[in-house]
């Protein structure tokens, strides 16, 4: 600890001490009666509020289902509330859907973010399918897109169906197909129009 005191010249004349009558300037001051003690003193500590932990924010649709990992059917943006500039990506999703034909422009595509492919789909195995209470556009996952797949001789009724929808290379044509290593072939989940490469 240490112990500071200072003192300044107030001048011949002051309302403390009056008028000077004798040389002040060569004066000295004396301090005495000093005590010093110990534990006498009550000092109040401040306790800062602390920091809220920061929250995980859920938000909108992420731009492309594959911003998730693979099987994820349905990805959602995230962020911290102490970093919002840094987006996450949550997986909502993991059900296995049947996909068949683009949703256009008047089908509710809220489900489906701004760089995705999005298209009628079913739960695989639901009866009643395109007609099914959880039938709705949803996303076309990559895996469905770019993949190794098992082509159908015979070609789709129509290039406008599946993902032949967006068009084929010149010489290509339009067939069912699915995972080249799905064994349940026809009834794989996977089972869409696609143009088949020459």
């Amino acid at each position: 600890m240490t112990f500071g005191i200072s003192s300044f010249f107030v001048g011949n004349e002051n309302d403390i001490s009056g008028t000077c009558t004798e040389t002040c300037e060569e004066s000295n001051m004396i301090i005495h009666n000093l005590r010093f003690t110990q534990d006498d003193c009550l000092v109040e500590t401040f306790d800062p509020e602390p920091e809220p932990e920061p929250e995980l924010i859920k938000g909108g649709i992420a731009s492309n289902v594959s911003n998730c990992a693979e099987g994820c059917t349905s990805c959602i943006e995230t962020w911290w509330s102490n970093a919002p500039e840094e987006i996450l990506y949550e997986c909502v999703d993991e059900t296995l859907y049947k996909y068949s034909n683009k949703c256009g422009s008047s089908k509710d595509r809220s489900l489906c973010g701004s760089d995705d492919l999005c298209h009628v789909s079913y739960p695989l195995g639901d009866p009643d399918k395109g007609r099914s209470v959880d039938a709705a556009c949803r996303p076309v996952p990559l895996e469905f897109i770019e993949n190794d797949f098992t082509f159908a001789t015979r070609e789709c009724r129509s290039t406008n169906h599946g993902l032949c929808r967006y068009g084929c290379g010149e010489g290509e044509t339009c067939h069912n197909s699915w995972w080249a290593d799905d064994d349940t072939k026809w009834k794989s989940a996977s089972v869409m129009c696609r143009c088949k490469p020459i």
